[in-house]
């Protein structure tokens, strides 16, 4: 079931038919909610993307795949909220 918090990521052949997909999930149980920012081919053929996350942070989150959709690597970078 669809959540209006889940980010989902297709690649498609040149035909157009689907070749993989992957739902990265939030929960908005938890108030986390996600808002894509970028998403960019690297060099080396990998999916590099850029999203938000909120959950008492807001958290920048790059996510590699690579060409056949697994993880290569993740980073997540969290700033709190309010006053400093």
């Amino acid at each position: 079931m669809w959540k209006d918090t889940d980010v989902l990521v297709v690649k498609y052949d040149a035909a157009g038919a689907p070749l993989w997909q992957r739902t990265l999930r939030g929960n908005p149980a938890d108030g986390v909610s996600e808002a894509m920012v970028e998403a960019r081919w690297a060099p080396d053929g990998d999916l590099v993307l850029l999203f938000q996350t909120y959950f008492g942070a807001e958290r920048s989150c790059i996510l590699k795949l690579a060409p056949d959709g697994s993880t290569v690597w993740s980073l997540v970078y969290s700033v709190p909220f309010g006053p400093s």
